[in-house]
């Protein structure tokens, strides 16, 4: 997966937003009420503790808002992770497999990642799964893609870019045949 730049994207066949559902909507809030609270409580103690933890919530949130995805779209040539400052970009020819990530896939998740605050991000293992690059803003509509060398879960509205990825694949191992 290469990270770029924001570019203009040509020849795009489907593209589907990625927007923060309510679940990590109010769990952001309640993230961003408890760090405040905190360091104004920690602040009226002690000065540079009450800064430490603030500029520490705000490097973590400024961390998830740029990694965030925000739009997921797919070109003759790729699948683009489009985040606030950068595109993640999936060479389409490198799919091997696209389904929903279900709740077998889910169980014993656990990485280096930031999640909570405007939702998921990062490396992930499961017991199923030894290595997932996750970037996902909701809780439902889970897409696993599987690239002969990495993992990837995003989170669209919709799962419609299941059949679209599936129909790419396929066309691709028809066209190899002959």
């Amino acid at each position: 997966m290469a990270i770029a730049k924001k570019q203009p994207l040509k020849d795009i066949v489907y593209q589907v937003e990625a927007p923060m559902d309510c679940f990590n909507l109010i769990q952001t809030i309640i993230f961003s009420l408890l760090f405040i609270v905190a360091s104004i409580t920690a602040f009226d103690t002690d000065k540079v503790i009450g800064i430490a933890i603030f500029t520490l919530f705000a490097i973590i949130l400024i961390s998830a808002y740029i990694n965030i995805p925000k739009k997921i779209i797919v070109t003759g040539a790729e699948v683009v992770i489009r985040s606030p400052f950068f595109d993640r970009k999936i060479n389409r020819k490198e799919i091997l497999e696209v389904r929903d990530f279900l709740k077998d896939d889910k169980a014993g998740l656990y990485g280096v990642r930031s999640c909570g605050l405007l939702g998921c991000y990062g490396v992930f293992s499961s017991k199923k799964h030894h290595e997932i690059h996750l970037y996902a803003s909701r809780r439902r509509n889970l897409v696993l893609i599987t690239t002969a060398s990495k993992k990837y879960v995003i989170s669209p509205k919709n799962t419609e870019i299941i059949n679209v990825l599936r129909s790419a694949i396929f066309l691709l191992t028809f066209a190899l045949e002959f």
